[in-house]
């Protein structure tokens, strides 16, 4: 059980988060929020790749920064940008960042195999990456954070840029990860995380503007509709702001 404590961050004077406590508890969370809203602060202080200001991250009543190696044993994450290596195979790819995780040696082999095929690309383990498609790049991101089992999984826009086969068959693997795992999941793609979260965190100027189950946001701000017209509803003037800055 991850649980953050009225954690706050500040850029230079701009107050990224301001108060952000929440509780994440195994199953799928959705982290919803324009650009800006601070979720990429927020997932960088999670990962423990960022100090807060003030404030606590606890993981089992335990501070994250007393951890240390614990902490990040414990951790998988997927970053949004694909940073691949395009002349290594997946087998490669993925022993690489089983050594990098302290996995012993004579597990690694394993341990790549169980995680490629978790994603559907055991088939696929001996060919370049760079053939790979981008749908197959992403499974091979998700393979590498659930190397050594962590508890808890982090995703920072896992379907970008994938056609709708491939975000559902991610959608679906998110899904069963999170049957004996926390899993968090930072997007973009509302309907992903309607189909799939147990809860729904909506981020807004550093603050929780709402948060609890996809039908009871639905119920409280937009009942019979959807998750994406509580998204716009409480986002209107960002959303509008987005499309101008993509249009230009």
């Amino acid at each position: 059980m991850l649980k953050l404590c009225e954690i706050r961050k500040s850029y230079r004077g701009h107050l990224a988060l301001d108060g952000v406590s929440l509780l994440l508890q195994p199953g799928v969370t959705g982290l919803l929020g324009p650009n800006g809203a601070g979720k990429s602060t927020l997932m960088n202080i999670l990962t423990d790749n960022l100090l807060p200001d003030s404030g606590e991250v606890l993981f089992d009543g335990i501070p994250i920064r007393r951890m240390g190696k614990a902490y990040r044993r414990l951790l998988g994450f997927t970053p949004q940008q694909q940073g691949l290596y395009d002349d290594f195979t997946g087998r490669r790819f993925l022993s690489y960042m089983a050594a990098l995780k302290e996995i012993p040696r004579k597990d690694i082999g394993g341990e790549v195999e169980r995680t490629a095929g978790l994603v559907n690309l055991s088939a696929e383990l001996d060919q370049r990456i760079g053939a790979y498609s981008g749908g197959m790049k992403q499974r091979l991101l998700i393979a590498q954070a659930v190397l050594g089992d962590p508890r808890l999984l982090i995703f920072d826009e896992p379907t970008a840029g994938l056609d709708p086969r491939e975000r559902v068959r991610v959608r679906q693997l998110l899904a069963s990860l999170a049957q004996e795992r926390t899993v968090l999941v930072a997007t973009h793609v509302v309907p992903d995380i309607e189909s799939i979260a147990d809860n729904v965190i909506l981020l807004k100027s550093g603050r929780i503007t709402a948060s609890g189950p996809p039908e009871e946001l639905i119920g409280r701000y937009a009942p019979g509709a959807t998750l994406e017209t509580v998204y716009m509803q409480l986002f209107d003037k960002e959303v509008e702001s987005e499309c101008a800055q993509t249009e230009e």
